[in-house]
């Protein structure tokens, strides 16, 4: 059961920040992108592709827009959110 436990708190000791930040992302995108820019966040006819978008552009959209409303997110939650849309891009 130690030995287990042991394991257990050094794999979660050695999670890169970035898997982190990503889970996050990945979960405020669910809430709050998914439902205009689609599962990949390519968008279609309606919204446009946010996959890999500059983050000042992100940060520009976050206050809102045309027919996207305002999130009130802090700068990690922008930070990770950012992150996993760019771990969307095909070109990166």
């Amino acid at each position: 059961m130690l030995r287990a436990a042991s394991l257990l708190f050094v794999s979660f000791a050695v999670t890169p920040a970035w898997a982190t930040e990503n889970g996050l992302g990945q979960g405020i995108f669910n809430t709050n992108c998914i439902i205009c820019h689609g599962e990949t966040g390519a968008g279609d006819d309606e919204t446009p592709d946010i996959r890999g978008i500059p983050l000042g552009a992100l940060r520009r959209a976050l206050h809102g827009f045309d027919k996207m409303p305002e999130f009130a997110l802090d700068d990690d939650a922008v930070a990770a959110l950012h992150a996993y849309l760019r771990s969307l891009d095909p070109e990166s």
